[in-house]
């Protein structure tokens, strides 16, 4: 559905232009414009849903621009994970699933699992004698037939144990998706037989003040170049920092603020909500990423200058 906003904001405020220059920022802009124009304006949740439905359905032209975003973003997400000197051994989108979601719905209403009401459709996972549970419903199916994250889920999650004969999956995705994952675990059980591992939501908490609707989200792009820019005006200030060749400068301070950023984010607890400060992420002293390098460029130091001695009495 998202795709769907997208579209109608990239036709209503749209830019090649900026879309080659910062495609992720831009896209993001045209999201939230969109948004706050739906509040006032109904038909352009109908417009979007319609463009969805389309996509989903393989037009050609919906197809042809929802390609272009993902190329673009998809390449803006390798440059910064390769930042992170983070890789992955395969990479699948959300998208490749719509056409499996097909053949899920068609299995669930073979198996007589698929219900309506107001024409959308739902799995009933409601447990008689549990209060808890009672009325629990997993839509599936939009009135307009075209399909949910709970779908494409359920079909990402069947392709996965077919293709890799994955015995546990895990999904590393924020607190405020805990539901999602319950009905996905149950659908699975309830209607394939399936039974996934009860750890397979690994959850977090959030950065908070980070909203992408509200338009508040920062990138983590823009978070690193600001703590480069940061770090390297602090390394320039201190005399007793030893790099003075500008290409080295600046390699150090793109190596510190990645590090200043991570350790910082992993000093918290893992499912609490945290707020990021910029003082602390990028202090040089104390509990940081940094002074973690400094430690470990002077260890080293310290070992060379060891090993140079040991070589010396010999």
């Amino acid at each position: 559905m998202d795709a769907g906003y997208i579209a109608e904001g990239f036709k209503r405020f749209g830019c090649k232009e900026n879309l080659n220059e910062e495609p992720l920022h831009h896209l993001l802009n045209v999201y939230v414009r969109i948004h706050q124009q739906s509040q006032t304006d109904p038909s352009i949740h109908q417009d979007a849903m319609n463009f969805f439905k389309r996509l989903e359905e393989g037009d050609a032209e919906a197809r042809k621009f929802w390609r272009m975003c993902r190329d673009v973003s998809f390449s803006e997400y390798q440059s910064m994970y390769k930042k992170l000197d983070v890789n992955f051994d395969v990479t699948h989108c959300e998208s490749m699933y719509s056409k499996e979601c097909g053949s899920i719905i068609e299995e669930l209403k073979s198996k007589n699992f698929l219900l309506f009401r107001d024409g959308v459709g739902y799995v009933d996972l409601s447990t008689a004698g549990d209060h808890r549970q009672q009325n629990m419903h997993a839509p599936l199916l939009k009135s307009d037939g075209s399909s949910l994250y709970l779908t494409r889920d359920l079909a990402s999650a069947q392709h996965r144990r077919k293709e890799f004969q994955a015995h546990k999956l895990y999904y590393v995705v924020e607190n405020g998706q805990q539901q999602h994952f319950k009905l996905l675990s149950r659908c699975l059980e309830k209607c394939f037989d399936v039974r996934l591992n009860e750890d397979m939501h690994v959850k977090f908490g959030r950065v908070e003040g980070m909203s992408t609707r509200k338009g508040s989200a920062v990138f983590l792009s823009d978070l690193i170049r600001h703590a480069r820019s940061t770090v390297k005006e602090r390394m320039q200030a201190r005399s007793t920092t030893k790099v003075t060749v500008e290409e080295d400068v600046d390699a150090v301070a793109d190596a510190l603020a990645v590090c200043g950023v991570v350790v910082f984010d992993l000093k918290q607890s893992r499912m609490n909500n945290y707020k990021f400060d910029w003082d602390e992420a990028l202090n040089f002293n104390g509990d940081t990423g940094i002074f973690l390098q400094y430690t470990h460029a002077r260890l080293n130091s310290s070992l060379l200058l060891n090993i140079q001695l040991f070589k010396a009495e010999i």
